[in-house]
């Protein structure tokens, strides 16, 4: 075999490998329909629903689809969630539009109006864990300034130092809101601890609970100085009546 032949079979083997070389760098793991590719599981709605509907197994389907398809944040099942706006049929649903709580539990009743009730800091460690649809005894909370005798306030006297008077002026009263931070306007409120500056004041919440027109009457009536206190009402206690039966009875 002569020299010019070997050179020959030299420059085509380089040439061989040098195109396999480019081939295989051109590949990438994304040209495999099945690689690169997580398949994740969402939820269409199977007819139409209106806002506040309770999720069933009946009131949606699953189907399968690549991640960047999958709302995020949502549970691995809707069931028990409530809807908060309404969808038509076959609509994906997310998790911004569903909750836990039954949004009719987050509005006041017939002829009941909401009333955001401020709770100053030492009373809250009562009222954290409350949720909409929850009941809750209204106290209002006095200082006796004027002297008295000892018997008139013998069962008011703590430490023999602070008089306190403690009157419930509602019972069993519904909650609409949860227990969120109290806003300026309502600190303004505050009347026997006085706001000064912004750290006064900070752990306060606002809650809403549902009154009723005589309640808020009542509730105006009262000309002296008080804060408001909730005390939650046990699940064996509270009452099994409608909002609406409860108008104008403040007890």
């Amino acid at each position: 075999m002569n020299q010019r032949l070997l050179v020959i079979i030299a420059v085509l083997l380089l040439v061989v490998g040098a195109s396999g070389l480019l081939m295989s760098g051109q590949s990438s793991p994304s040209d495999n329909p099945e690689e690169g590719q997580k398949q994740v599981t969402y939820f269409v709605t199977a007819r139409a629903l209106s806002a506040g509907s309770r999720l069933t197994d009946d009131d949606f389907t699953r189907q399968t689809g690549s991640a960047g398809e999958a709302p995020s944040g949502m549970p691995d099942s809707p069931v028990g969630y409530y809807l908060q706006v309404d969808k038509a049929a076959g609509e994906r649903l997310s998790a911004g539009e569903m909750t836990l709580t039954d949004p009719a539990d987050q509005q006041p009743g017939k002829n009941m109006i909401r009333y955001s009730a401020l709770i100053p800091e030492r009373y809250t460690g009562a009222i954290q864990h409350l949720r909409p649809g929850d009941w809750v005894d209204v106290y209002l909370r006095f200082d006796a300034k004027r002297p008295e005798t000892q018997g008139m306030h013998r069962r008011s006297l703590i430490n023999g130092e602070s008089r306190l008077n403690l009157f419930r002026i509602f019972k069993a009263r519904r909650v609409i809101s949860r227990p969120g931070k109290a806003s300026a306007s309502l600190l303004a409120r505050q009347s026997l601890i006085e706001v000064d500056d912004s750290a006064a004041g900070k752990g306060s919440l606002s809650v809403d609970i549902e009154l009723s027109q005589a309640d808020l009457k009542r509730l105006f009536l009262v000309t002296a100085h008080y804060e408001l206190v909730l005390f939650p009402v046990v699940r064996e206690e509270q009452p099994r009546v409608t909002p609406g039966k409860m108008q104008g009875k403040a007890k």
